[in-house]
């Protein structure tokens, strides 16, 4: 709430502290520094975020019915949690943070999708790797665009699952 009033500059561990009831000093039991408490904000609401997308693509039967879930509510949670998660990741010293953990989720995201196509599809892993990572960057920008708010969520939601849907198809 101190972000979205106010913007990450307002966040301080006593802030924190006195907004919850709580001493600066049971704070720092909880948290080190002000970047560890950005930082599991930050990995709340992407966890959030993937959970209701991982929920969502569960209830699809077909590849692209699970594409089709997982694009509308990644571009919905987005539009729910992106400002804070925007603001978050802006910030050089929670990017840091994760990065790695980050990469290494995208990477395991990317070859799940890459040998799902191989494997039920036949498509080459090269192609299947590529068609992946550039319909995945589809959604992430219009997920930016919605963060950002220069883009309204219905639109984003036609444009991506188009293209989406297209570049699946082929």
């Amino acid at each position: 709430s101190i972000i979205a009033a106010e913007g990450l500059h307002a966040v301080t561990l006593r802030r924190v502290a006195r907004e919850l009831g709580l001493s600066e000093a049971q704070a720092h039991n909880y948290f080190r520094r002000r970047t560890d408490l950005l930082v599991a904000v930050a990995r709340r609401e992407l966890d959030a975020m993937d959970a209701a997308r991982q929920s969502e693509v569960e209830r699809g039967h077909d590849n692209q019915t699970r594409v089709t879930l997982s694009t509308i509510a990644y571009l919905r949670q987005v539009a729910q949690r992106g400002v804070l998660i925007q603001v978050l990741l802006n910030s050089a010293e929670v990017r840091a943070a994760l990065r790695a953990e980050r990469e290494a989720q995208r990477a395991a995201a990317t070859d799940r999708m890459t040998e799902r196509l191989t494997q039920r599809y036949g498509v080459e892993d090269d192609r299947a790797r590529a068609a992946t990572i550039i319909l995945t960057s589809v959604c992430l920008r219009a997920g930016r665009l919605i963060a950002e708010g220069k883009a309204p969520l219905p639109m984003a939601e036609r444009l991506s699952l188009a293209i989406v849907t297209a570049g699946n198809r082929a």
